[in-house]
């Protein structure tokens, strides 16, 4: 993290420096580097409160790297709102498992959380981006000499190259000092991880299997796109259903009830036999049928209910639904009825 080499050259500049000064500056540097890389917070802990009090007060590395950490304007990532219950699956049964996708679970937890979740890419990408440049700047603080020789060729440290007193020896600064670097990095959310994981165990408990995926920033990205899609897909064809739905109105269930001779078109019963009379679609709107005359017929509450959304392309009434989406296209179909 830490190269030596910053400290040579700014002590071997002074022509009055010594090979012995340049020595013991390179022996400070080493020594920083290997504390920053070694120290642990157990170890700071063995020292004593004044002395970690006495380096925060006087180490112009950690008073800079405070006043870093004070300008950053990093965003918090929470995952507390969120639905995850979708992330993680136990099934039933061996068939189940294998029907059962990782990819499904994912989808299904980006359309529980899809809003929290675009926020959510959002601001970590922007967290990238500021991270970024607070890494430069978090090492370029470190070419600042830790300790140099004053003028009497006395080790001297901090905001003003203080000397040292007998109870804080350079060693043990540099070694504070560098944990309190060290330790004084921010982290912030910049990685995205989400596992998502389905299982099985036999009966007997003598097989289990798991299926498990982790998805990062990227799947995520695509991911919700695929899903916004789909979401706004669905929406409109919800609305254009509830629109033909709507189109089907009191005038026009008369005028279809007239046009069929008041019976079913699949049975030919009648209100006569006790039947209730519908007005159901041909192509169903669930499958891009519309509310036009030509697609409407009058079935039987019995006839109805057995068709439900099925469509088979039969031949009913004058029209031959088998060449349905050419007269579609051609937009001659009002001439049929």
């Amino acid at each position: 993290m830490y190269s030596p080499i910053a400290a040579l050259v700014l002590t071997a500049t002074d022509n009055n420096t010594s090979w012995q000064v340049i020595t013991l500056c390179v022996v400070a540097a080493l020594a920083i580097l290997v504390i920053i890389g070694n120290a642990s917070e157990g170890e700071l802990k063995r020292n004593k409160p004044e002395h970690v009090a006495f380096v925060k007060t006087h180490s112009t590395l950690y008073k800079n790297l405070r006043e870093l950490n004070g300008r950053q304007k990093f965003h918090e990532i929470s995952w507390d709102t969120l639905i995850t219950y979708p992330l993680s699956k136990f099934c039933d049964t061996y068939a189940q498992y294998n029907r059962t996708s990782t990819s499904d679970l994912f989808q299904e937890f980006i359309e529980l959380n899809i809003a929290k979740l675009g926020e959510m890419v959002r601001l970590i990408k922007k967290n990238i981006i500021l991270n970024t440049v607070y890494i430069k700047e978090y090492k370029m603080l470190l070419s600042s000499p830790f300790v140099k020789k004053n003028d009497k060729g006395k080790l001297v440290y901090g905001e003003g190259y203080q000397e040292f007193s007998k109870t804080m020896k350079p060693k043990k600064f540099l070694e504070i000092e560098g944990y309190l670097y060290k330790k004084g990095q921010l982290d912030p959310s910049v990685v995205l991880a989400i596992t998502c994981e389905v299982r099985y165990i036999s009966p007997a408990g003598r097989n289990s299997y798991e299926n498990k995926r982790t998805y990062n920033l990227e799947n995520l990205e695509t991911w919700l796109d695929i899903v916004v899609r789909n979401v706004k897909n669905r929406s409109e064809r919800q609305n254009k259903i509830s629109h033909e739905r709507a189109r089907v109105t009191n005038s026009v269930r008369y005028n279809i009830l007239k046009r069929d001779g008041h019976s079913c078109k699949i049975c030919g019963s009648t209100a006569s036999d006790g039947v209730k009379l519908h007005v159901d679609h041909v192509v169903p709107v669930s499958k891009g049928g519309t509310s036009d005359n030509y697609n409407l017929q009058t079935l039987c509450d019995r006839c109805n209910s057995g068709k439900s959304n099925k469509f088979d392309g039969e031949r009913i009434g004058d029209i031959d639904f088998d060449d349905l989406e050419e007269f579609l296209e051609s937009g001659d179909l009002e001439d049929l009825v």
